[in-house]
């Protein structure tokens, strides 16, 4: 549940996104010599305000926008011709101004995707590293022969700095064979791997091969009092083999299975060895809404023990009694003595969904989970790193408008001020890093949305300027008063919408 202080800092917030967005406006209209009568943060009737000059100062009752509202700008209220009205200055000075709001927001992002980077973000080792932490069994990169301890140089001759550069060449050829270049041991290897084709709806095909990167892995979570082990312990070997991936843990107990395992732990710069119970379980921390799980009653922090019978010791477990039986119900035995049926589900990529449990494993009362290092940046290198993500950002959202345009993402995705509060009010709850990265997303986001080329929008009206500086003079003004008419039309009932897809993702839970 959200949190009253949360809902105030978010609202705050994206006030402060919208000051800014309007704030661009202001400044560009007073720099072209444009009357600015209004400037108001929120909608609706006024709160509070001043009026200094010829400039009224307002916040109004609805913080989910605001406007400046300048002389001769709305077509329908008329316009004298005065030199000091937006109709009358020259077109590229109302572009100027008409771009100003985007612009701020995206300067907003940069700083905030900057001071983020100067306060530290998280790291894991794949964003430092070309290591294969782990390779699974079966899989083309086993197959072609690729180990765990193998350090990429070049796939096809193009240079890897980092996991993710892997990854995405991987996942762009899904038919063609690739030429990894790595080092092991010292030498260097040139190793073919044809990556598996893999479908995936609204994506088409995709390649993998089955590797992760090496991560460090630390003690996530303790629910037994009599182990020996703190939170954030780094897991360095179990039973005397190295850790590279977590993956490592629950192979060595499916490999090797004794009631012990032996772990080498590091705290402080000092090793501790540990030993703990071999044992895995997998608990219920969260039921999701409207799902099988809740219909049928499965409570919280229980076991699951058995399915069919089956004991149950991971993940993969319940995958494959579910694929063994997709269209039967599972008899599901959980360590309290409950007994369910559930009935297999599987999403449009044929994955399975479990039942809407979301679980956890642990091992002798401890889960796992990857470490990540903090990393400073100093402040040139911070803004560099702030521009790069900011224009990240702008490359996402641009994929993710045609994606829905194209009608492969549903538009039930897209927020609203609803929504954006809600999302704001709980990274506000988990920290100011978390805080500070939502206030760039959404700020650099809102730049995107405002530049869009529709009706009453900063790009839509751009869009017309546009096409008066080609024809020489404007749309008469009944057609002007009509498209901004249609643009108000659609505004609410984009808003309507939106607004409605919030408040119903709330209440079902999936928010």
């Amino acid at each position: 549940m959200l949190s009253f202080s949360g809902i105030i800092i978010a609202i705050i917030t994206l006030g402060f996104m919208v000051f800014i967005h309007e704030l661009g406006h202001f400044i560009a209209a007073k720099r072209s010599g444009i009357r600015v009568e209004r400037f108001s943060i929120g909608f609706g009737p006024k709160l509070i305000g001043f009026k200094r000059k010829e400039t009224e100062y307002q916040i109004s009752i609805l913080p989910f926008g605001g406007y400046v509202k300048m002389a001769g700008e709305n077509p329908s209220e008329g316009t004298t011709g005065a030199p000091d009205e937006f109709s009358s200055a020259p077109v590229g000075k109302r572009i100027f101004v008409a771009g100003s709001g985007p612009v701020m927001n995206f300067i907003l992002g940069i700083m905030v995707f900057s001071i983020l980077y100067m306060i530290g973000v998280p790291v894991s080792q794949s964003d430092k590293t070309t290591e294969i932490g782990y390779v699974i069994e079966g899989e083309p990169a086993a197959i072609a022969g690729l180990k765990s301890g193998d350090t990429l140089i070049s796939i096809d001759g193009r240079k890897v700095q980092k996991f993710d550069d892997i990854a995405i060449w991987v996942v762009t050829h899904p038919d063609k064979k690739l030429e990894f270049l790595l080092l092991r041991d010292g030498k260097k290897l040139t190793i073919p791997v044809q990556p598996k084709a893999e479908k995936r709806k609204g994506i088409g095909k995709i390649g993998s091969i089955g590797i992760y990167p090496r991560m460090k892995v630390e003690i996530g979570e303790v629910i037994s009092d009599s182990l020996e082990v703190k939170l954030g312990d780094i897991v360095q070997t179990i039973n005397g083999k190295p850790v590279k991936h977590l993956m490592d843990i629950y192979d060595e107990i499916e490999q090797n299975p004794s009631e012990e395992i032996h772990l080498q732990l590091l705290r402080e710069n000092s090793v501790h060895p540990v030993n703990i119970p071999a044992s895995i379980e997998i608990m219920v921390i969260d039921v999701q809404r409207d799902s099988q799980a809740e219909k049928v009653g499965i409570p919280q922090n229980d076991i699951i023990q058995s399915i069919n019978g089956t004991p149950i010791t991971n993940y993969k477990d319940i995958e494959q009694e579910a694929r063994k039986h997709p269209e039967q119900p599972l008899h599901l035995i959980f360590k309290s003595g409950k007994e369910f049926k559930l009935l297999p589900e599987f999403n449009d990529n044929n994955e399975f969904v479990k039942f809407g449990l979301i679980l956890k494993n642990y091992i002798g009362g401890i889960s796992f989970t990857e470490h990540l290092d903090m990393q400073r940046y100093n402040f040139i290198t911070a803004w560099g790193k702030g521009m790069q993500k900011s224009f990240s950002v702008i490359v996402e959202s641009v994929t993710f408008l045609k994606q829905i345009i194209l009608r492969d993402i549903s538009p039930k995705y897209v927020s609203g001020p609803i929504g954006i509060i809600q999302f704001t009010a709980i990274m506000a709850k988990t920290g100011i890093r978390d805080l500070l990265s939502i206030i760039g997303l959404i700020s650099v986001s809102l730049a995107i949305v405002n530049l869009l080329p529709i009706p009453i929008a900063d790009g839509g009206q751009i869009l017309l300027f546009g096409l008066e500086k080609l024809r020489g003079k404007p749309l008469n003004q009944k057609n002007q008063i009509i498209i901004q008419q249609v643009g108000i039309g659609l505004l609410i009932f984009l808003f309507i919408l939106i607004t409605w897809n919030d408040v119903l993702r709330i209440f079902s839970g999936r928010g």
